[in-house]
């Protein structure tokens, strides 16, 4: 078969462990960090708490510190250790803190991550509302108190500024081997490739920075983060806050409560859209790219899809998504788009290089390819004969609502409530309910 000259091949790249392998060289500046706190003897143990930290950032995200598992390297994750791991120069020389037991708050961090995680996240409510309702049912919460209280006193302390700028110091990114040739060779060939994958915005930006891979993606970096937190959501968030101001005259009008729980309905979904990479997210990309193939990045951060008949009209996707992980990377891929209308390739590199995925027989849920180096995927992706054999992506459905009378309600309400992106989402959600039909 072969191709149209109108056809376009997408290529989706993930950055971490994919592009780059930043486990070795994270644990690295983390080890040459913790010395600055640590005896020698005792920095293997840190740098286990370290990266048991990262591992449970939920519960550190409720107790109001940042994201340990997306931003880098921040101030707090010093104090944090020091604090949950003894024989330490910090303790040493700071008996007023000595008092802290490691394994007791260790238990009741480990324990509200797993309540975190347990919990469904795609409520009515903003992250800080959510980990506010969590941690306000959560048993020891004052002991956790405590705790946030201490590590606020001693972040003031310079050792641990001293311990965040040695490991900015001893932080050397680089791209995988033969990564930075295959991105040449696209940009050189006019291909549209693009870095999708999950984490913050600025967070990934800076990643592209540090490794000098700026000419590729500008304008080009495509997160859940933008995808799940569209500007329009505050819009919504607010006129539903607006609403709920005088409560008990709302709970005696009943139009006012159906408006609320209109906007509680689409804020809802819009939640679901791409709080991970998920196949919605996947979908919101593909409609970004459609829209704006050279800067995809400003329509992703918005209420902004394509009807299946516009979809249609433009020239047609195929469409190939390169990764490291098969469940975050490669899976939600296939079950967007099908086996037959994708490519799907996994690199085995990074700490999650050893984790299976189902085998070639499993039809539909196996990736196309699976390689060890960019040198394979670079033969694989200019082999013609391999963008031949697919098809191209069928109009992609973002939101996974099965049809219902109560979304007709709310779909109807929304078309009378004079909020334009809410009329957006009520009509993208009415257009692919009718679709399934």
């Amino acid at each position: 078969m072969a191709m149209s000259k109108n056809i376009r091949k997408v290529i989706f790249i993930d950055l971490d462990h994919t592009l780059l392998d930043n486990q070795d060289v994270r644990q690295a500046a983390a080890q040459r960090a913790l010395k600055v706190l640590f005896f020698d003897d005792a920095v293997e143990r840190a740098l286990m708490t370290y990266s048991a930290i990262i591992d449970h950032t939920y519960a550190f995200e409720a107790l109001g510190f940042p994201s340990f598992s997306h931003y880098w390297n921040p101030v707090e994750i010093y104090a944090i250790v020091a604090l949950l791991t003894n024989d330490n120069n910090f303790i040493k020389t700071h008996p007023d803190v000595s008092t802290v037991d490691p394994k007791v708050l260790w238990a009741d961090l480990l324990s509200l991550d797993r309540v975190i995680r347990s919990t469904n996240r795609s409520g009515f409510c903003s992250d800080e509302d959510f980990y506010e309702t969590v941690f306000g049912t959560f048993e020891n919460k004052e002991r956790l108190k405590t705790f946030v209280n201490l590590v606020k006193k001693i972040l003031t302390e310079p050792i641990f500024s001293e311990a965040q700028r040695e490991y900015n110091r001893n932080l050397e990114l680089k791209p995988l081997k033969d990564a930075l040739r295959f991105l040449r060779r696209l940009k050189e060939n006019n291909f549209l490739f693009y870095l999708v994958s999950e984490g913050l915005t600025q967070v990934q930006s800076e990643k592209v920075s540090l490794l000098g891979l700026q000419e590729f993606f500008n304008g080009r970096i495509l997160v859940t983060q933008a995808a799940a937190t569209p500007v329009e959501i505050e819009e919504i968030f607010q006129t539903a806050k607006n609403l709920v101001s005088g409560r008990e005259k709302f709970l005696a009008d009943d139009q006012r409560y159906l408006d609320y729980l209109t906007l509680s309905y689409f804020h809802g979904l819009i939640r679901r859209w791409a709080d991970k990479c998920n196949k919605q997210f996947y979908g919101r990309v593909l409609h970004a790219v459609q829209l704006n193939s050279i800067s995809p990045q400003e329509v992703l951060s918005k209420v902004e899809v394509l009807g299946q008949s516009e979809w249609l009209a433009r020239p047609p996707i195929k469409l190939a998504m390169i990764g490291d992980r098969y469940d975050k990377d490669l899976l939600p891929v296939l079950e967007l788009c099908g086996k037959e209308n994708s490519i799907t390739i996994r690199i085995r590199q990074g700490k999650y290089k050893s984790v299976p995925h189902p085998h070639q027989t499993d039809t539909w849920r196996s990736p196309t390819a699976t390689f060890d180096e960019f040198s394979q995927i670079e033969d694989f992706i200019f082999d013609s004969k391999n963008w031949e054999a697919v098809a191209s992506v069928p109009w992609p459905k973002i939101f996974d609502e099965p049809s219902s009378v109560q979304s007709a309600i709310y779909i109807e309400r929304a078309q009378k409530l004079g909020i334009p992106s809410i009329r957006k989402l009520a009509r993208i959600l009415e257009n692919e309910q009718r679709s399934r039909r």
